[in-house]
């Protein structure tokens, strides 16, 4: 459960009262299915998933806390695999989301539990789109619009840039805000 608690440790907290009986029922019905902290913490999040199907979460937000935490994680490893790895920048300009970076909607604005000192902050119920992006192992948030946020979400692979129209501007903003890779 540590490892758990490690990737986790907003959810923990917002577990409360029902944390204890909460990790009992995950041990009982999912016995860890391999030693990696990001795997058992999938794990747990899908129990979490199935947990909420039948009835709310308390607080209501506490599923938006736990995925952002998984992103956050899911993200860190994708930059470090991605950083190992040397891009290969031959043929026509294209453009891709960038390894590493996660894209995260939720239904609570969760910010205020992020934020250091703003505690009893309850968030507000509204759609929330974001990217989390980690450089040097830290991430970084963005919020974005609908149209950026499908934009990303539909850059999973190489896309050649001269299928965008007037799309320089943008490239160039998402490209110094991290999200994007450029071949040219």
């Amino acid at each position: 459960m540590q490892k758990i608690a490690a990737v986790l440790p907003k959810t923990f907290d917002l577990l409360g009262v029902e944390r204890g009986a909460v990790l009992r029922e995950f041990a009982a019905a999912c016995p860890p299915l391999d030693i990696s902290r990001i795997r058992n913490a999938r794990q747990f999040h899908a129990f979490l998933a199935a947990r909420w199907r039948g009835r709310a979460p308390v607080p209501p937000y506490l599923f938006d806390v736990a995925g952002f935490e998984l992103a956050c994680a899911e993200a860190r490893i994708d930059a470090d695999r991605a950083s190992a790895v040397e891009p290969t920048l031959t043929g026509p300009r294209s453009i891709r989301r960038r390894p590493g970076v996660a894209l995260v909607r939720t239904s609570f604005d969760i910010r205020p539990i992020f934020e250091s000192d703003r505690k009893g902050v309850e968030p507000i119920q509204r759609e929330v789109l974001q990217a989390i992006a980690c450089h040097a192992g830290e991430p970084h948030i963005c919020d974005l619009t609908r149209e950026v946020f499908d934009l990303l979400a539909a850059l999973d692979s190489w896309a050649s840039v001269t299928k965008l129209f007037d799309a320089d501007r943008l490239i160039d903003e998402l490209t110094e805000a991290g999200l994007l890779e450029v071949r040219r």
